[in-house]
């Protein structure tokens, strides 16, 4: 039986005929030229422009007033490339873990809302299946989100952390921190909704780009199980940043995070993940 076409929103592709455009040009335009490419009239082309400019997605050169890619296009660009390339590199070893530990495993990455799940493999038991691609998890209560907290700036996750968490202290958050760079991992509690224990996925920069997940992992909730686990899971992200061009993975924090964890005795917020 055929399916019918998933509903379209005919204003972006319209839109987006003049971004294909600027794709496929030398060079920058003018309004004229590119609204003649893109086979619409200038008044309407300009709509389009002045909506993409905002955004990012185009820039218009100040004196010639021409228009070309933008930088969130170029950071798209960029970010496609990282995700595809780690989600085909980490595709082995998610299946390996997950089979090893029945658990579901998952790859998540930095959204502008947080950690966002970019790849997923259910295992025997599954954990919330309503947690899938393109989901994004909370900072601080779940253990990927606790994994971006620990490692990346405190300016990229500070304002998502005190409105996920306004109770949260510093010391809190500066604890649990010291605690994940220790250990290598972090690991939520088995009543947390998005319990499990993730580990850093480091880059050949050794940068942060990704956070290995093993959801819900508790069969057999000791101390030292959830340990072993860590373990674990901290080793198959030591594998795939080993096949990203990272040298070596500690224990504690990536080459790029530098003195005191994020100086967060300075705020009052704390991240959560």
């Amino acid at each position: 039986m055929n399916r019918a076409a998933p509903r379209r929103i005919g204003a972006i592709e319209v839109g987006f005929r003049l971004v294909r455009v600027l794709e496929a040009a030398d060079g920058p335009l003018p309004l004229k030229d590119l609204s003649e490419r893109a086979g619409m009239p200038p008044s309407k082309a300009y709509a389009y422009c002045a909506s993409f400019l905002h955004e990012g997605l185009l820039a218009q050169d100040a004196v010639t007033g021409r228009y070309g890619l933008g930088p969130l296009a170029m950071s798209l660009g960029v970010a496609a490339l990282r995700q595809s390339d780690l989600v085909e590199v980490a595709r082995r070893d998610s299946t390996a873990l997950s089979e090893e530990t029945t658990c579901s495993v998952l790859l998540c990455t930095w959204g502008n809302r947080g950690p966002a799940i970019v790849y997923r493999v259910d295992g025997k038991r599954r954990g919330p299946t309503s947690v899938r691609v393109g989901y994004v998890l909370p900072l601080w209560r779940s253990a990927a989100g606790r994994v971006f907290l620990a490692y990346l700036p405190e300016r990229d996750t500070a304002a998502l952390l005190s409105e996920e968490e306004p109770a949260l202290t510093a010391a809190e958050v500066t604890a649990e921190i010291a605690r994940i760079r220790a250990a290598g991992f972090a690991l939520t509690g088995e009543a947390d909704e998005f319990s499990g224990i993730a580990a850093p996925v480091i880059d050949h920069d050794g940068n942060l780009v990704a956070a290995l997940t093993l959801s819900r992992p508790y069969d057999e909730n000791t101390r030292e199980r959830r340990l072993e686990l860590g373990g674990v899971v901290r080793a198959a992200a030591a594998a795939i940043s080993k096949q990203l061009g990272h040298a070596t993975q500690a224990a504690s924090a990536p080459v790029s995070v530098k003195g005191s964890p994020r100086g967060l005795g300075k705020t009052n917020a704390t991240n959560r993940i």
